[in-house]
C-alpha cells in the first residue's frame, strides 16, 4: 500500500543525499523506509547500481556518537575483530566530521558506490541523549561529514514530526534547515492502500480473505492516525487463526477487532501473571516509557541491569 510513496523517496535519493521522513506515530516510517526504500535499493532495480551501496541503520539512543560507531561493525568478524573495529571506528568518530568521512571514505572506495546511513527514530537524540554537548558533536559530526563527501554518503533520517519543533530550538549546524529543504511528510493511507495492505499479504502466501472481513477492517481503521501497528498485529493474529487457507471474519470478531486484538492478548498474558510479576511487568514498562516534553510520551530502550534494584531482583526481571 506504499508503493507511491516508496517511489518518491527513491526519486529524492536520485536527486540528494538528505531525506527526511517524517510522520506522526504509527504513520509506519521505519516501515516505508526498511521495507519500501531501503528493499527498492538492495534489488538495485530502481536506482542504478544501487545494489552494491552500503546500508547502515541505527537509533541514536543515549549516547548517539557511540550508536553510530556501531553501525559501522561488521557483524561477521570474530568478537575480538569487532572490539578492535569499535575502538577505530570510536576513535575516528570522536574526530567529528573529518572522522566519520575518513571512515566513509575507507569503505566506499568505488565511485559507482555510496553510503547509506539511516538514523531510525531520530527523535531519541533529543528523548533520550540528555548530554547537550554530546548531541551538539552528533549534529556536527553527521551533517559536516555529508557536506564533505556528498557524493559517497547519503542520510535519511526518521522521525515523529512533533519534534521537529525541536529541531529547531538551536542551530544545530543546519539540522532544521535540511530537513525543511529535503522532506518527505507520512500522510495517512487511501482507502485504497490500506485494502492493499491486507489483501496483498495474504495473497502473497496464497490466503483467500472473507469480502466482509475486508470491508470490516477497513470501516474499523478509517480516520484512525497511528493504526499501522495495530492492523499489523491484527492480521498477524489472523494468519495463526486462519483456517482451511482462509482469513475469516468470525475469527476476526473473536479477536476483538483491530482496535482491540493487542490488548486482549495483553491483558490475557497480565492477567496470567502472579502479584508479583504483575508489580515488576509495571516497573518494566515504566521504564520503557519516555515522559513527552510539551510532546507525545515515547517509547524508551533501557539495559536490563537497569531494571534491577533492591526491590526487583534479577531474577524476578527474567521471569
Amino acid at each position: 500500500g506504499r508503493t507511491v510513496l516508496t517511489d518518491k523517496l527513491l526519486e529524492k535519493l536520485r536527486v540528494g543525499n538528505f531525506l527526511a521522513v517524517l510522520g506522526a506515530s504509527g504513520s509506519g516510517k521505519s516501515s516505508i523506509v526498511r521495507a519500501g526504500l531501503l528493499y527498492q535499493l538492495k534489488l538495485g532495480r530502481r536506482l542504478s547500481g544501487s545494489e552494491n551501496w552500503f546500508l547502515k541503520i541505527f537509533k541514536p539512543g543515549e549516547h548517539p556518537l557511540q550508536s553510530l560507531a556501531l553501525a559501522f561493525l561488521d557483524t561477521e568478524l570474530s568478537v575480538i575483530e569487532r572490539a578492535s573495529q569499535l575502538a577505530q571506528a570510536e576513535e575516528l568518530i570522536a574526530k567529528g566530521a573529518y572522522g566519520l568521512r575518513q571512515l566513509v571514505t575507507s569503505l566506499v572506495i568505488d565511485d559507482t558506490q555510496k553510503l547509506v546511513i539511516v538514523l531510525d527514530q531520530f527523535e531519541e537524540a533529543f528523548t533520550l541523549c540528555r548530554d547537550k554537548e554530546e548531541r551538539q558533536k552528533f549534529f556536527e559530526c553527521i551533517l559536516g561529514a555529508l557536506q564533505q563527501c556528498s557524493d559517497k554518503l547519503c542520510l535519511v533520517l526518521t522521525m515523529r514530526s512533533d519534534f521537529f519543533g525541536k529541531c529547531t530550538e538551536q542551530e544545530y549546524s543546519g539540522l532544521a534547515q535540511q530537513i525543511q529543504h529535503n522532506l518527505v511528510t507520512v500522510t495517512p493511507m487511501t482507502q485504497e492502500e490500506l485494502q492493499q495492505a491486507i489483501i496483498e499479504p495474504a495473497k502473497q502466501v496464497k490466503l483467500k480473505i472473507e469480502p466482509e472481513l475486508v470491508k470490516e477492517m477497513l470501516a474499523d481503521v478509517a480516520n484512525a492516525p497511528g493504526v499501522l501497528p495495530l492492523l499489523q498485529d491484527t492480521l498477524t493474529e489472523l494468519w495463526k487463526k486462519r483456517s482451511d487457507n482462509y482469513l475469516r471474519l468470525k475469527n476476526y470478531s473473536q479477536l476483538g477487532g483491530v482496535m482491540g486484538t493487542l490488548g486482549q492478548r495483553a491483558t490475557k498474558v497480565y492477567e496470567s501473571l502472579d502479584e508479583d510479576e504483575k508489580l515488576v511487568c509495571k516497573h518494566i514498562f515504566l521504564a520503557l516509557t519516555q515522559l513527552g516534553e510539551g510532546t507525545e510520551d515515547t517509547r524508551k530502550r533501557c539495559f536490563k541491569q537497569d531494571l534491577v534494584n533492591k526491590y526487583y531482583s534479577e531474577e524476578l526481571i527474567d521471569s
